[in-house]
């Protein structure tokens, strides 16, 4: 996104215990303060398909975030991190 600020944050799955209490609302209740400094959008990726992505949101209510399903796990892997989201 040029000239744009965005904070991306990745999870290890969709509708995981802590990442559905904890890290996921927590970002998307911040929005407004992330907003007042400058950040235009929040991105959160995870290593689920869309259709699962799209079900996590709408469980959430996350309105402020825009989910980024990596189904076959080829940005995670290539960021070798592929291990520690399974």
């Amino acid at each position: 996104m040029p000239g744009k600020t965005v904070i991306v944050f990745s999870l290890p799955g969709a509708f995981t215990p802590t990442c559905s209490s904890s890290h996921l609302p927590h970002h998307n209740e911040l929005y407004s303060l992330f907003a007042q400094h400058g950040v235009d959008s929040i991105l959160c990726m995870s290593v689920n398909d869309t259709f699962v992505m799209n079900a996590w949101k709408a469980e959430q209510r996350a309105e402020n975030i825009t989910f980024i399903p990596d189904g076959n796990g080829d940005f995670t892997r290539g960021m070798n991190m592929l291990e520690h989201a399974c």
